[in-house]
């Protein structure tokens, strides 16, 4: 059967490059059979009668939905909208570091160049 339809986000703007695959109840690929999303958020592939799909996205939860018409003749449609991820963050902490190194040029003199170091620690 053909699996198609749209991922887009909570506004409904497409998600380019959003991935829907075969999955069980909680999501986990069954690879099996999947496609990413074009530039419309659109996707399509073919599974053999797949009891769940789900949709996944960088920073967004994943959704699964079920199919509910198993047919092997007809189109299935399923349209996703994702909902981004939020994290409650109690504190952070930034660390900079700078340092000065001596970099060769190509016509054989010497320079400095200061490099600098961020390192951002999620502290929860």
């Amino acid at each position: 059967m053909t699996i198609a339809g749209y991922i887009t986000d909570k506004n409904g703007d497409p998600l380019v490059g959003a991935n829907a695959y075969v999955s069980d109840a909680s999501g986990v690929p069954l690879n099996v059979g999947g496609s990413g999303t074009n530039i419309n958020g659109q996707f399509d592939f073919q599974a053999d009668s797949p009891e769940y799909i789900s949709a996944s996205f960088i920073g967004y939860e994943t959704q699964t939905l079920r199919v509910t018409n198993k047919s092997s003749t007809e189109l299935q449609s399923l349209n996703f909208r994702l909902i981004d991820k939020s994290y409650d963050l109690d504190e952070y902490e930034v660390v900079a570091k700078k340092e000065k190194k001596i970099l060769p040029y190509v016509l054989g003199g010497v320079g400095l160049l200061g490099l600098c170091f961020v390192v951002i620690k999620i502290l929860k």
